[in-house]
């Protein structure tokens, strides 16, 4: 299986960094926070890698090359204006001829990609995407009205929740609705492709992993994960 790794955006929630590096090359314990994505992606066999690079591309492209000083190979889609994510692997519909994978190259996760490919077969789902159990706790006290009155008031509660971890695996087939989506060109795979695949009554699935998911989008998430031994901590064995 091949593995697109999306690396285009401009990463603007993450500015003053992303000034000068572009997100998946902002470096971790030392290394690019690309590099632990695409030692994961090894670690679980995916050795066909391509990189869509529009931002500051230069600086990934000199890094990583043809992917053989990282045990892969790599291949890269460049984008002359930003495609968003479904729309930045348009142009590798040709590179691939079964089942892929996306995964985002700001986003470190400790899943097995060969039991969510898996169950991706045996579903016969055109998509699966993995998902992670997270909590959230409100910041306030939550109240219940019924009748003008209260019935129940809880004190900052705990809600349970599955994130949209940011790695999909898709049929091929999926091309045909990304190109009917987006026209060709700009699309999203939240906003846009996976809501016209339900749309058409196709069916999507999901993958619940367990292990560790390190998302790196926001300046707080950063400066959280680059401190000493943080990032080590939290991936034990697979840490660089």
């Amino acid at each position: 299986m091949k593995a697109f790794v999306l690396c285009g955006g401009r990463g603007t929630r993450l500015i003053p960094y992303t000034n000068t590096t572009p997100k998946p090359m902002l470096k971790i314990e030392g290394r690019s926070i690309l590099e632990y994505v695409i030692a994961n992606l090894k670690r679980n066999g995916i050795v066909n890698i391509i990189l869509t690079v529009g931002y500051l591309k230069e600086q990934i492209i000199g890094h990583f090359g043809d992917g053989s000083e990282f045990g892969v190979k790599i291949t890269y889609l460049i984008e002359q204006e930003e495609l968003k994510t479904a729309g930045s692997i348009l142009p590798g519909k040709g590179l691939v001829k079964e089942d892929f994978l996306v995964v985002m190259g700001d986003s470190i996760m400790g899943i097995d990609i060969a039991e969510m490919a898996k169950q991706h077969r045996h579903s016969g789902a055109i998509a699966t995407l993995a998902l992670k159990e997270q909590e959230m706790y409100f910041e306030y006290g939550v109240v219940d009205m019924e009748d003008g009155c209260v019935k129940h008031f809880r004190e900052k509660p705990k809600i349970d929740y599955l994130a949209n971890a940011g790695m999909y695996m898709f049929r091929h087939k999926a091309f045909e609705f990304i190109e009917k989506v987006g026209g060709g060109s700009v699309c999203d795979f939240a906003h846009d492709v996976f809501p016209a695949l339900l749309k058409q009554g196709e069916k999507i699935c999901a993958y619940t992993f367990k292990g560790y998911w390190v998302d790196i989008g926001r300046i707080a998430d950063y400066e959280k994960y680059r401190g000493k031994g943080v990032l080590k901590g939290i991936m034990g064995k697979d840490f660089l």
